[in-house]
């Protein structure tokens, strides 16, 4: 079943020439056309902000005379509200494509300052620290302080080495051996240990 025919005014606006002489006279007779009015009021219910808009659409719709009297002004400002809300939810989504863009942008900003400072705690440095704390108790004749950071430094070069190849079970007991010693050192008596292999 064919919809509602359009005016000839607004298939012509469309481009749409098909029409002979002929069928465009009568096509053009039988059209009922209603009269054009003069305005068309916005409905009580239409948004205030949304009014404007609306009085604009219709005087342009009027002098277009493309069959604007077969519209109500119902479906005029349903078409302004569809309008309206589809703005709105693309000015959302614009917001919040840009406050993920800033949070992203902050997080690689983070990212890059941890791995600034990641980068200047450089293993060797604190090796050469603690080498250099060592020999400054040899030096102030205070072994065991120089003993617990020689074990201090054997299990720091052991936590940050990135070496995976398999140990000895001899370099493992002595890595043991030095953890002991530096909890030894801060839990003093309230701690017993022996190793027997």
């Amino acid at each position: 079943m064919p919809g509602t025919r359009q005016p000839l005014a607004l298939l012509e606006a469309k481009g749409k020439k098909h029409l002979s002489r002929a069928e465009r006279a009568q096509r053009q007779a039988e059209e009922v056309r209603l009269p054009k009015p003069a305005k068309i009021s916005p409905p009580a219910w239409l948004p205030e902000e949304l009014k404007k808009q609306f009085r604009s659409l219709t005087k342009q719709l009027i002098e277009a005379d493309m069959g604007v009297a077969q519209l109500d002004q119902d479906a005029i400002a349903r078409y302004l509200i569809a309008q309206a809300q589809y703005e709105a939810a693309v000015q959302l989504t614009q917001q919040a494509l840009e406050q993920q863009d800033e949070k992203l942008e902050k997080l690689r900003q983070n990212e890059m300052a941890y791995r600034v400072l990641q980068a200047q705690i450089d293993p060797h440095f604190i090796y050469n620290a603690l080498e250099s704390m060592r020999m400054m108790a040899e030096m102030h004749d205070d072994p065991e302080v120089a003993n617990v950071i020689f074990a201090f430094s054997k299990l720091m070069r052991y936590s940050l080495s990135a070496n995976t190849a398999p140990a000895t079970v001899e370099y493992e007991l002595d890595i043991v051996s030095q953890y002991l010693q530096v909890q030894k050192i801060r839990l003093g008596d309230h701690l017993e240990y022996e190793i027997d292999c």
